[in-house]
């Protein structure tokens, strides 16, 4: 019922309640990655306004023109969000490579905001190799985070110990906010993301 009502808030389309529901049915959300699914949804992705690991407001309408890719982590996390960190981490060292920093962002948004302030969320960065001019780390209140996971379809349980489970999804946006990929499950490869991405930029 959990995943059911935060879909139904968020307004995400059948496809993708469909794609989330495959990695529930598989039991933990959180416990090794999934296999990949990728899911092409064109729909325009949740405006948010949230602070960024040096504590200035960021919104998704600061981003226009920019191909935008986000995944959500959180900075305790012992098993799958330092695999996603990984790949974001090689994604920037290739973007770079290619002189495209400076028209694409990585946005990494936590799913532990009581922990994951904007201090702890900078020092996680640092500590991963983040390069902040284009890889930037989000939070903000739980209310504010809560309906962004909702806006995304991303469904997020906390557990004890100071465990978070939650759906392993990356979300690629173009140049106008829309969100054009959903990738479930961490098997997609840079070099295949990075072609993705320049598609989308050479659309205008």
């Amino acid at each position: 019922m959990l995943f059911r009502r935060m879909f139904l808030g968020g307004l995400v389309s059948v496809a993708l309640l469909w794609v989330v529901s495959e990695v529930l049915a598989h039991g933990s959300l959180h416990r090794g990655a999934p296999p990949l699914k990728r899911q092409a949804i064109y729909r325009t992705a949740p405006r948010f306004a949230l602070n960024t690991q040096e504590g200035e407001q960021l919104t998704l309408r600061d981003l226009r023109g920019k191909v935008v890719l986000v995944n959500f982590v959180y900075t305790s996390c012992p098993d799958v969000c330092p695999l996603a960190t990984a790949k974001f981490r090689r994604l920037q060292h290739l973007l770079r490579a290619r002189g495209l920093q400076g028209q694409v962002s990585l946005l990494s948004i936590t799913t532990d905001p009581a922990i994951d302030t904007p201090s702890v969320l900078k020092e996680y960065g640092r500590r991963t190799g983040a390069d902040f001019s284009f890889w930037t780390f989000l939070t903000g209140t739980s209310e504010q985070i809560t309906q962004v996971w909702e806006g995304f379809g991303v469904v997020v349980v906390s557990r004890a110990r100071g465990d978070v489970d939650h759906t392993s999804m990356t979300f690629l946006l173009d140049r106008t906010g829309r969100i054009r990929l959903i990738y479930l499950g961490y098997g997609w490869r840079e070099e295949d993301m990075v072609a993705q991405m320049t598609t989308l930029l050479e659309e205008g």
